[in-house]
């Protein structure tokens, strides 16, 4: 999907998987809320679109 918008969310991770999005050029959000349902809800108040795929991407 070479035209879709990458938004990675993080809330506190410590593995740097954002920093990698980041430098492969996601577009790099933060809530400090702990919890995936934080960061859900969030993700749904900031982006509005057709088509949502969400990925955790911690390694641990």
């Amino acid at each position: 999907m070479p035209d879709a918008d990458i938004y990675v969310y993080d809330n506190n991770s410590n593995d740097g998987s954002d920093e990698i999005a980041s430098s492969e050029g996601a577009i790099e959000r933060h809530d400090y809320k702990q919890g995936k349902g934080n960061v859900v809800r969030l993700m749904f108040r900031d982006i509005d679109t057709d088509c949502y795929i969400m990925v955790d991407g911690d390694a641990l």
